[in-house]
């Protein structure tokens, strides 16, 4: 089947102006030996022949199903959700496998069940339900950090003004992220051999280092006999002396956008 074999829509549900007069509901059951109920469809009696007794379908019923079918056929045509509901959970013995339901109690959030005949309310925790989909969170959301009830989308944290990482990479003894907001970061380990210079290129390229993350924008070492290493940084490199006899092990990184 193909998408193009969709059927007509039901732009109304059938006999949706029909009075009173000319339309009934179908209960489950009837007393009524000539009138339709979703036990009996139509009964017996109205299959019967007229001169033995019998009675013909009732219009009001033929209305009322087909008003009842078409009603739930123009729900589904329009994306309509299906709430969890108790009763229908009974009747049919519980939800099945993969059944997806609405939530009754949390704008937006669908759930799926996971096991057969589940009869559990999934907004009560009942067990055999996940999350399928949530609501997004709002930025208040985000800022107080406290719900486990909505999800978080890229527009929401940039609402929020959150930064997100957009690329990030582990390279040797060290790593990179670059951030939406252009803010960049890199680091690493390092030894640096006694009386001589180590040059570092980072694996990323700046464009600026803000006055905070200019002074340490590279190495902070470990020391031996209270000695530091000299360092100095430009966009692209770091270029660590290491003054004294002994090697250093140390710690770079570089911030900025």
């Amino acid at each position: 089947m193909n998408l193009s074999d969709i059927p007509a829509w039901f732009v109304k549900r059938f006999a949706a102006d029909a009075t009173g007069t000319f339309v009934r509901p179908i209960p489950t059951t009837s007393a009524d030996p000539n009138a339709a109920s979703l036990s009996l469809g139509f009964p017996p009696n109205t299959f019967a022949a007229i001169g033995a007794g019998g009675s013909p379908q009732d219009g009001r019923d033929v209305n009322g199903i087909l008003n009842q079918l078409s009603a739930w056929a123009q729900w589904m045509g329009v994306g309509g959700p299906t709430p969890w509901a108790s009763t229908i959970s009974s009747a049919a013995g519980g939800y099945p496998l993969g059944a997806v339901v609405l939530s009754g109690t949390v704008t937006g959030r669908l759930y799926q069940s996971q096991v057969n005949a589940n009869v559990t309310n999934p907004d009560t925790g009942g067990a055999g339900w996940v999350i399928l989909v949530d609501k997004a969170a709002s930025p208040a959301d985000m800022i107080a950090g406290t719900s486990n009830e909505t999800v978080v989308t890229p527009a929401q944290l940039a609402t929020a003004g959150y930064d997100r990482v957009v690329a990030q990479s582990l390279i040797a003894n060290g790593g990179f992220r670059v951030f939406a907001s252009g803010y960049k970061e890199c680091w690493g380990t390092r030894t640096y051999a006694g009386n001589g210079s180590t040059t570092i290129t980072y694996p990323i390229t700046f464009t600026s280092f803000s006055n905070a993350t200019a002074q340490a924008a590279s190495l902070i070492a470990n020391a031996q006999d209270n000695n530091p290493a000299v360092y100095e940084c430009n966009l692209t490199t770091c270029r660590v002396w290491n003054a004294v006899d002994n090697s250093l092990a140390g710690f770079w990184q570089a911030k900025g956008v």
